[in-house]
C-alpha cells in the first residue's frame, strides 16, 4: 500500500492530499501498519478502495474529513461499524459486496452527515421494499440507489458535468464569444479560480 500512496502523491505533505485512489491494491482486510499509514492523510477526502479484495472492514482507518468512500466490487459482508470514525463523510458506495442483511446497515445510522448509499449489486438489494427499510434505520439518508425518499431518481454529477448535461446554450455563447476570453483581466481569471472549490464539488450528488 505504502508504494501505491507514494506513486501518487509524489512527496507531497501529507496535509495537502485530498485523494488517494488504491484499486491496484490488494489485500482481505487493512493491518494495523496500513491503518496508521492511511490515517497521516488528515485532509484527505476521497478514497478509493474499490475491486482491492476486502473481506472486511477491520482497522479502518479514522478519516475525520473524508466525504467520499468507494468500497465497490470487494467481498465485504458486515463490520460496518468500522466505518464509524468518518464523521464528514457524505458518499458511500458499495456496489457488488456480499451485504445481504438490513440489520449490517444499521451501524451507519452513526454517520450523520451521510445522505448517500449505492448498494447496487448487493444480495440485499434482493430484499421486498429494501430502501424503505435502510431509510427508515438511517435517518440521515437520503437516496440510495438514486433513489430518494420519496421514490424519485437523483442523478448524480459534479458542477462540471451538470454544466455540460444542462448548458449547451451556454457552451454555444462560450463558442461566439471565444476572442473575447483573451481581453479578461488575470484578475478576473484569479477570482474564477478561486470560486471554485473542489470540497464543494465533492459534495454534490
Amino acid at each position: 500500500m505504502e508504494g501505491i500512496i507514494s506513486s501518487q502523491t509524489e512527496g507531497t505533505d501529507f496535509e495537502e492530499v485530498e485523494e488517494l485512489n488504491l484499486e491496484s491494491w490488494r489485500a482481505k482486510t487493512i493491518s494495523p501498519q496500513e491503518k496508521k499509514i492511511l490515517e497521516k492523510y488528515v485532509n484527505l477526502d476521497y478514497l478509493s478502495l474499490s475491486g482491492c479484495g476486502l473481506e472486511s472492514l477491520k482497522n479502518f482507518p479514522v478519516l475525520s474529513r473524508l466525504i467520499k468512500l468507494d468500497l465497490n466490487e470487494n467481498s465485504i459482508k458486515t463490520g460496518l461499524e468500522n466505518l464509524n470514525g468518518l464523521k464528514d463523510l457524505m458518499q458511500l458506495s458499495f456496489t457488488k459486496n456480499k451485504l445481504d442483511l438490513i440489520e449490517s446497515f444499521r451501524p451507519l445510522s452513526a454517520l450523520t452527515s451521510l445522505v448517500y448509499l449505492d448498494i447496487d449489486g448487493c444480495p440485499v438489494t434482493q430484499i421486498d421494499d429494501y430502501r424503505n427499510k435502510l431509510f427508515a434505520i438511517i435517518p440521515n439518508l437520503q437516496v440510495i440507489d438514486t433513489i430518494d425518499r420519496n421514490g424519485k431518481e437523483v442523478s448524480i454529477f459534479d458542477e462540471d458535468e451538470e454544466n455540460d448535461e444542462f448548458g449547451d446554450d451556454d457552451d454555444e455563447d462560450l463558442d461566439e464569444e471565444e476572442g473575447d476570453f483573451d481581453e479578461e483581466s488575470d484578475d478576473e481569471e484569479v477570482v474564477e479560480s478561486e470560486e471554485e472549490d473542489p470540497r464543494k464539488r465533492k459534495r454534490n450528488f
